[in-house]
């Protein structure tokens, strides 16, 4: 199987190749020459939370990364040479990712990928800048990192885009719902993300009735879910973790909002949700950054070697991500301008679809739509959404 994929993926490197290098010849521009590599060993840097509330991201973005090194090194490296991550457990608090991104730093590490959360990220993004060291998160989502252009980038989204994209999907949805509700975190994900939701949703005409902050660390849902029974929305936003979010859900479930459609993002797409909210979940729609595996041969193989039934969404990401620093320290070298320079070049088609990063070192928006259907996560296409009939506007 790993065979298959590695030929899938050589085909479609060759391809890449074609098309970037006649475009480089039609525009006349000429070709810079590679920098170096280290002889012996090729050390990647990873930040990532393999305890506390976002372990399960970080150990799905590890398995990818995992995965990608592995594909690196059968193929013979990096330009011969083998590639070696070294982890760092940041247990997704802050102070110890900026203790791991100095740890690399000491190292003489050029490139760090890392860390799972915006939070986080956005800590050790200007000592990277600082530093001139090249950070690649897989999963932060916060605009505010847009403003570090130089040597952080990231293979998922800005929450710009996403805040945007819940305002189209619930008004098209549930054009119904005049009245709604957003609830979120008070940490740079849940903000970011509720106040790109809320000039959007505004912008369209959406009548916004309530806006619920809350803290990480707060334990009294159920007064989050008496002011949303006060407010009587018709449908809420949810901008949480999973953990949270079942717990505000519940709490409304007891406050007797049964007919409430409840709506978030990409960190409430858990097994787990369903499971503590059971049957209060269904019809729960969601978001998420486009993740649609177009290699079955990856899927078959991850399932196979981690013993799982599906592919979470960090997992691709992951490969991706690891993928795209071994293209580009294979075409400029390993020292930090020359990747820093590479990532602002590369065009990648991977295993859930092509990245290129802008000038603000973001990647281009594309999102899959969730539902839960039947007590399980189901991915809704996109003309149903935006044309399809009453059938696909479901409550609980």
């Amino acid at each position: 199987m790993r065979t298959e994929f590695r030929q899938e993926m050589l085909l479609r490197s060759a391809l890449i190749v074609f098309i970037v290098t006649a475009a480089i010849l039609s525009s006349g521009c000429t070709i810079l020459k590679t920098g170096e590599v280290p002889e012996d060993e090729i050390v990647i840097g990873v930040l990532l939370p393999f305890s506390g509330n976002m372990e399960e991201y970080g150990v799905g973005f590890k398995e990818g990364i995992d995965m990608a090194i592995a594909d690196i090194n059968d193929e013979g490296g990096i330009r011969g040479v083998p590639v070696r991550a070294e982890y760092q457990d940041t247990f997704g608090t802050p102070n110890i990712a900026i203790f791991g991104f100095k740890r690399f730093a000491d190292m003489g590490l050029s490139v760090i990928i890392g860390d799972a959360s915006s939070t986080n990220t956005l800590k050790i993004a200007p000592l990277a800048e600082e530093a001139g060291i090249v950070l690649v998160s897989p999963g932060a989502t916060s605009p505010d990192l847009s403003q570090y252009k130089n040597y952080v980038f990231r293979t998922i989204s800005s929450d710009t885009y996403q805040g945007r994209g819940i305002a189209k999907v619930l008004m098209s949805l549930y054009p119904e719902a005049e009245n709604v509700s957003v609830v979120f975190m008070d940490n740079d994900y849940g903000t970011a993300l509720a106040e790109a939701f809320m000039e959007a949703f505004r912008e369209k005409g959406g009548n916004l009735t309530q806006e619920i902050e809350f803290s990480e660390d707060m334990e009294n849902y159920p007064d989050i879910a008496l002011a949303l029974k006060e407010g009587n929305p018709d449908a809420v936003v949810l901008i949480s973790y999973q953990e949270e979010a079942a717990m505000i859900m519940n709490a409304a479930k007891l406050q007797g909002m049964e007919d409430t459609i409840w709506i978030g993002s990409e960190a409430l797409i858990d097994d787990k949700l369903i499971k503590s909210t059971g049957d209060y979940s269904e019809g729960m729609i969601a978001t998420m950054q486009a993740n649609h595996i177009i290699s079955e041969s990856f899927a078959g193989r991850y399932m196979e070697e981690y013993n799982k039934s599906y592919v979470d969404w960090p997992v691709p990401y992951g490969y991706d991500t690891m993928m795209i620093i071994s293209q580009v320290i294979e075409a400029k070298g390993y020292e930090p301008d020359a990747i820093s320079e590479g990532l602002k070049e590369i065009r990648y088609v991977g295993v859930c679809g092509a990245k290129s990063f802008d000038e603000n070192g973001d990647i281009y928006p594309s999102y899959d739509v969730l539902q839960v259907q039947d007590g399980e996560w189901f991915q809704i296409r996109w003309n149903e959404i935006l044309y399809g009939s009453e059938n696909n506007q479901k409550s609980h």
